[in-house]
């Protein structure tokens, strides 16, 4: 008799344990969510700092006043403003002319442009 009243009867220990077992999986779950969502933020301003290095690194390597030119010079203004919007905190061209001079040649990639290009493209229509 004494058994089942010890297995019936909560003690704070018991409801510490079980709150644990119950709330455990639920506090995991929306700890992924909120990761999942920063990773996905992060990849954007990756994906648009990435665009405007490579449409960065088209403006310098085009003869002034060319199409190409002014045409990487549309598609740098609109990451930039990409990059701008999420945080208006960071001197978004400072970090482009660093990372261009860092990487050098490196920083002309034309199937980044591509892509990237395609994605402008797509987004004025």
């Amino acid at each position: 008799m004494q058994a089942r009243r010890r297995r019936k009867m909560m003690t704070l220990g018991n409801m510490r344990e079980n709150g644990v077992r119950t709330l455990a999986p639920l506090l995991f779950v929306a700890w992924l969510l909120a990761e999942s969502v920063q990773a996905q933020s992060l990849s954007q301003q990756d994906l648009d700092l990435s665009c405007a290095i490579a449409s960065g690194a088209e403006i310098g390597a085009n003869p002034k006043g060319s199409a190409e030119q002014s045409a990487a010079t549309e598609i740098f203004a609109f990451y930039l403003g990409r990059l701008t919007a999420r945080d208006d905190k960071t001197y978004w061209n400072d970090v482009i002319r660093g990372r261009i001079a860092e990487m050098r040649e490196r920083a002309r990639s034309m199937t980044i442009y591509t892509r990237c290009t395609d994605f402008y493209l797509s987004q004025i229509k």
